[in-house]
């Protein structure tokens, strides 16, 4: 239950960070003026960047060591 919450919330945030992939309509054309680029959000919030990385890291360890 919780892993299926921490995905649904991780999901919502990156569509409303990065925008949707598809327009309204269908298209799959990515409307500029609704995305940013991940170079464009890290660049705008640079210590987010150093939070995500560690936290990564940090779990990818601890997944490691339970196999």
């Amino acid at each position: 239950m919780i892993r299926n919450s921490a995905t649904l919330l991780l999901s919502t945030i990156v569509q409303r960070i990065f925008g949707p992939s598809k327009t309204k309509d269908g298209e799959e054309n990515i409307s500029k003026k609704n995305s940013m680029t991940s170079r464009e959000f890290f660049n705008k919030y640079p210590s987010l960047f150093h939070l995500f990385y560690q936290q990564l890291k940090q779990t990818t360890r601890f997944l490691f060591k339970l196999n």
